[in-house]
């Protein structure tokens, strides 16, 4: 057996080696993913052979989630217990602290599934596993930690009012756009919805080989809630992960446990969810540590938030208009950030994580944006500025001061008010996606749109 040579790792890179090394044999393949949250591929021959694995980190020492990876263990040995599909658990690793678990063999995405036979079957195993997985008792889930609703206005909420808690602690900026969600799901919640079951919520991650899935994946987002949430977190996956035929997992589920999804429901769910990406995300897109991927962080937030107008619009049954693209009105020399991509050019890869030239393409992407706000930004604060004098019935003649302002009349104002503020922010939020694009690989979800909702009974 070969030995890995560990002199380039970095300190948790030694760490997780010596932990696999200590408890569970020798490592024979060592891959650090390059991505915004720790993640190492790893082979470890054990006394049981030889083991593939992944060891899944938290997200940065800043980000805190609904769920903590210890309580993300504890769900998985609860599903194990119950044969419900997904990685097994090895340990945990302290420092730096992580899972180790079973590496599922497979791909994701049942847009690369090898036939329509295959798609079709891979999906009627992931409804049997959904139904599996919400048949299990939630006081199990009690027993880890979990959170239990007593109310179905608690049940509703659980996740939803736990992101918007932690937003809350960590807010220094304003994000209006993100409040006047919050205020809509508050007062929106859909009261005729009294099941509860552990669901996976960040949904619609799973893993195929051939004809068969081999795994659920990713609980971070987990929490004991309405199991027709889960469709709300498959249409959030879908544009970059397709699912195909939304509405036809619905139907199929309904058919199985007699629980049938709504339309208002299952809209007011997408928006609810969506909105959890600025919720525990805006800090890194507004304040970014020096290690974050900026556009990528922001694009998540923004390209979430377009998805909440589109299903608020459709809740409450209005079109959301074209949204014109911004002029051109550079407000400085281009010439600068020409130079600046000439010298993102010459950096040299840095660290073990640069697989290949992760920190690299970070900063071309980061260029790339600035140098778009730098063409477009002014007509955008214009538009916006407008936009927010109308709204408030005042001038307004400072971007940050309008947000604050806006926030503060949004609880103020009666439901009446809903439309007007969904056509603001529609076009504040699309004119951003205009920025967005061409800004490279970090900037995600850019122009892309959710499954309908089709098919549906109106309650």
């Amino acid at each position: 057996m070969g030995t890995i040579d560990t002199s380039a790792f970095d300190a948790h890179d030694q760490r997780v080696h010596a932990w696999l090394e200590g408890h569970l044999g020798k490592v024979q393949a060592f891959v650090r993913q390059a991505r915004w949250r720790p993640a190492w591929e790893v082979d470890v021959q054990t006394p049981a052979g030889l083991e593939s694995l992944i060891v899944r980190g938290r997200r940065g020492v800043d980000y805190v989630g609904p769920m903590s990876l210890r309580q993300e263990m504890e769900v998985h040995r609860i599903l194990e217990r119950h044969g419900v599909p997904a990685p097994k658990v090895r340990g945990l690793i302290e420092e730096p602290l992580a899972i180790v678990m079973e590496r599922l063999r497979g791909q994701i995405s049942l847009s690369t599934a090898v036939s329509d036979q295959a798609r079709a079957a891979i999906r009627e195993q992931y409804v049997q596993a959904l139904v599996k997985l919400h048949s299990i008792d939630i006081e199990e889930f009690r027993a880890a930690g979990l959170t239990i609703p007593e109310t179905p206005r608690e049940t509703t909420l659980n996740l939803y009012s736990l992101c918007e808690r932690l937003y809350r602690k960590k807010k220094r900026k304003p994000f209006a756009v993100v409040e006047f969600v919050c205020e809509w799901v508050r007062r929106n919640v859909p009261a005729h919805r009294t099941r509860r079951a552990f669901v996976t919520g960040d949904s619609g991650q799973f893993l195929f080989d051939g004809h068969q899935l081999t795994g659920l994946i990713d609980f971070e987002l987990g929490y004991i809630g309405d199991p027709i949430s889960e469709f709300a977190g498959m249409r959030i996956r879908d544009p970059s992960e397709p699912i195909d035929n939304i509405d036809g997992l619905v139907e199929r589920y309904a058919q199985l446990t007699g629980d049938r999804a709504d339309k208002f429901s299952l809209e007011y769910h997408t928006a609810a969810f969506a909105n959890c990406t600025p919720l525990l995300m805006s800090s890194f897109a507004q304040d970014p540590g020096p290690e974050d991927d900026y556009v990528t962080y922001l694009s998540f937030c923004l390209g979430t938030s377009r998805w909440t107008m589109t299903s608020i619009a459709s809740a409450i049954g209005i079109e959301l208009p074209a949204i014109a693209d911004p002029l051109e009105r550079p407000l400085n020399y281009g010439g600068g950030y020409a130079r600046l991509f000439q010298g993102i050019a010459t950096m040299s890869e840095s660290g073990p994580d640069d697989a290949p030239g992760f920190s690299r393409q970070r900063m071309e992407c980061l260029g790339l944006y600035l140098d778009r706000w730098n063409r477009y930004g002014p007509d955008i604060v214009a538009a916006d500025l407008d936009g927010a004098s109308e709204l408030l019935g005042k001038r307004q003649t400072d971007s940050e001061a309008a947000e604050w302002a806006l926030e503060a009349l949004i609880p103020q104002a009666s439901p009446d008010h809903d439309e007007r503020f969904l056509r603001y922010f529609h076009g504040w939020l699309e004119r951003r996606n205009f920025l967005l694009r061409g800004c490279g690989p970090s900037a995600m979800l850019v122009d892309q749109k959710m499954q309908p909702v089709k098919g549906l009974s109106t309650i």
